[in-house]
């Protein structure tokens, strides 16, 4: 994930797929559109950076299982 220098994600890339594509999109998406980190930083200046981060995904029935 792209952080800006405001930690919302400006962009990402999926570097390992889950296997499945329209999964891997939607989750850019949402991260790109709804994800805040604290912003990385040089000293004490907010600044811009890459961020890894891994993903477990998984489905359970309805009931949570």
């Amino acid at each position: 994930l792209y952080l800006g220098e405001n930690g919302k994600v400006q962009e990402g890339k999926v570097a390992v797929s889950s296997g499945f594509e329209r999964l891997d999109e939607a989750a850019l998406k949402h991260a790109i559109r709804s994800w805040k980190f604290e912003p990385c930083m040089v000293g004490d200046k907010p600044t811009a950076c890459w961020y890894r981060m891994n993903f477990r995904f998984k489905i359970s029935d309805e009931k949570g299982r």
